[in-house]
Parts: C-alpha cells; sequence; structure tokens
C-alpha cells in the first residue's frame, strides 16, 4: 500500500481486499482486520484527486460486513448520493426500514420517526414510509396526521388493507367525538393501534427483565455494536424462552455474523412461535439458502 501514488491505486487495492474479504465470508470467517482494510484503502481513493466514486459502495459494503449497521446505512446514503447507483438506494432503503421498525418494536418512537423522515427523503413514493409514519402518529396521538399519512398509502396503494381498515377506525372515532364533544381519554385509546386493537407492551407480555436486555440490544445494535447486542438477545430468549422478537434478532445477529446454522435455529424458535409471519419466513428462508 506503502507505494499507491493515485485514486485509482488505492481503488484496485480496496477492489483486491474487498474480494478477499468476501471469500472470507463465503466460507464462514468474519476477517474483521480484512474487511477495515477493505475500508481504510477506499477511504484513502475517495481522499485523492480524481477518485473513484464507486469506492463509496465498497465502504458500505465493508460496513454492513462488520455489522456496524449505523454506518453502513450511512454510507450506503452517501452512495447512492455520489454514484445514482440504484443497487445503493436499495441498501439504503433496507437498512433504514431495518432500523426504523427495530426502534419501532423496542417503543423508541422518536428514534423510528427520524429513521422514518430520513427514508421518505430517498424515496417519496414508498407506501412503506407512510405506513410507519402513521403508526408513529397514532403512538403520539397525532391523529389528524395519522389520517393524513394512511390516506397517502392509499393513493400509492389503492388496496392496502391496514390502510383502509386504520382510516375506518379513525373516522368512527372522529364520528363518536362529534356526538360525544368531551370523550372519555379511554375510548380514543383504541384508536393507538391500527388497525384494529391496541397492540400489548413487551412488558406485558414478557419477563420484564428479559424485555430490558431486548430493549438494551437494539440500542446496541444501532450504535453498531452488534456482537453485544446478540449477547443481550440471547440473554432475553434465555430469561423468556416465548419472546419471539428477540429470538428474531437473534437469528438476523448470527446471520450478519455469519454464524449461518444457528441463525437458522433462532429463526425456527421464532417461527414456531409465530408460524404464519411473513418476516419470519423470509428470514429463516434467506438463511437456509445460505447454508
Amino acid at each position: 500500500m506503502g507505494f499507491a501514488q493515485t485514486a485509482d491505486d488505492y481503488y484496485q487495492i480496496a477492489l483486491k481486499a474487498l474480494i478477499k474479504a468476501r471469500e472470507s465470508q463465503q466460507q464462514g470467517i468474519a476477517n474483521e482486520k480484512l474487511w477495515r482494510t477493505v475500508i481504510s484503502t477506499a477511504e484513502m481513493t475517495l481522499g485523492k484527486k480524481d477518485s473513484n466514486p464507486a469506492a463509496t459502495l465498497i465502504i458500505a459494503e465493508a460496513y454492513e460486513a462488520l455489522g456496524l449497521r449505523t454506518q453502513a446505512w450511512k454510507s450506503w446514503q452517501y452512495a447512492w448520493l455520489e454514484t445514482n447507483d440504484p443497487y445503493a438506494l436499495e441498501n439504503a432503503l433496507r437498512l433504514g426500514f431495518e432500523l426504523a421498525e427495530a426502534s419501532y418494536s423496542a417503543n423508541l418512537i422518536e428514534a423510528a420517526e427520524k429513521y422514518y423522515q430520513v427514508l421518505l427523503e430517498l424515496d417519496t413514493k414508498n407506501s412503506r414510509i407512510y405506513e410507519g409514519l402513521a403508526k408513529i402518529a397514532s403512538k403520539q396521538s397525532q391523529w389528524e396526521q395519522a389520517e393524513n399519512y394512511w390516506r397517502i398509502v392509499l393513493r400509492l396503494e389503492p388496496s392496502n388493507q391496514e390502510a383502509l381498515s386504520a382510516l375506518a377506525i379513525l373516522q368512527t372515532s372522529q364520528a363518536s367525538s362529534q356526538t360525544n364533544p368531551t370523550p372519555v381519554i379511554k375510548e380514543a385509546q383504541p384508536l393507538q393501534a391500527v388497525p384494529a386493537s391496541p397492540s400489548p407492551s413487551l412488558e406485558s407480555l414478557y419477563d420484564s427483565n428479559a424485555v430490558a436486555f431486548y430493549r438494551e440490544g437494539i440500542a446496541l445494535y444501532e450504535a453498531g455494536q452488534a456482537y453485544d447486542a446478540r449477547l443481550k438477545f440471547i440473554r432475553a430468549v434465555e430469561l423468556e424462552p416465548e419472546f419471539k422478537e428477540a429470538w428474531v434478532w437473534v437469528g438476523r445477529t448470527r446471520f450478519e455474523q455469519n454464524s449461518i446454522a444457528l441463525a437458522v435455529q433462532a429463526f425456527r424458535r421464532a417461527l414456531a412461535l409465530d408460524p404464519t409471519n411473513p418476516n419470519i419466513q423470509e428470514q429463516l428462508a434467506k438463511a437456509q439458502a445460505r447454508q
């Protein structure tokens, strides 16, 4: 590396390191040193005159391979801006949704909203973003805003059953409030759930200590500490074996760290607890395809 002079020299070194890192990962070996070499050489490329913007794609891939999800997400966004490569946008959206939905499920509502707002800057015609914002607005009792978001969902996806159901609930509530101008707060609570009834909190479903470990895991994961996050998720399922959300995250973090067989086991446990969940089915299939 010491003989490299130009941006292209560094880019070629980064590419060679990337190929080796990918080969190592395919063999089930997470070579952190090699992935960090990929990042450092690709960053040197960007620091040179006439740099190759494709280096941003390499950096994003490396961060994701290291389990540094937040950094990877930001890097995919930057790669999209620099290269206009649809692959970068696809990954920026994918990771953004994962982070937003993880925050929402952990009841980190403000964090989830920030993720969705950034996603909205990336894609203004994605109904999934407006669904997330609608649910957050409902959580915050911002009914008018929630209704606006659900209507956007329907404009983008007219047959969306969740949006239709949510709007029906909101309209019923509005009609009720006009009949009774001083509604009891308790009567409005069902609106916090979309589309049917209020979703129970994790604490009401599982051991409180297990939930605490789960939330710590989510926070660590968002901070880019995927390995430590996995340990928290494992503690959660040790305390609460039926904690399906935690099992999903055990599977996801194992998969991302190339413990494929263990990831499959975790996803199977989660699916056994929620057999019709399409998200778990998809993640299990993805993991099985890597075996």
